[in-house]
């Protein structure tokens, strides 16, 4: 993180926010949960050397150290809590293919190829 940014959607919802939704589970958790699977493929597409941020991590996992980084810190907007965990998880990510593949099929992840663009 580098200084003000602007945030949209529920990434400019505050940690305890986020921790309300979780626990009452529903649509207002599927809103962040959705934001965090964007953000973070957003983070795969755009950081150098970064196939997969979450490394051998789950999203599960990533959204459980979310959500303890939100317990100490309720006043943070969700959008920051994400880059943290970007930053938690930055040394341990994935910077190249799985040699057995992608993880398989799932509602949640999936490869992309790159998009080519036409002149």
């Amino acid at each position: 993180m580098n200084g003000f940014h602007a945030t949209y959607g529920p990434g400019v919802k505050t940690c305890s926010d986020y921790r309300e939704a979780r626990a009452l589970g529903g649509i207002r958790l599927d809103l962040y949960q959705n934001f965090a699977f964007g953000y973070l493929a957003a983070f795969n597409l755009i950081s150098p050397r970064t196939y997969d941020i979450l490394g051998v991590h789950s999203m599960g996992d990533a959204l459980l150290w979310v959500s303890d980084y939100c317990r100490d810190n309720p006043t943070e907007n969700f959008t920051n809590a994400l880059a943290m965990l970007t930053v938690a998880y930055y040394d341990e990510r994935t910077n190249f293919k799985r040699s057995d593949g992608w993880f398989g099929e799932s509602s949640s992840a999936r490869e992309s190829a790159p998009s080519t663009l036409n002149d």
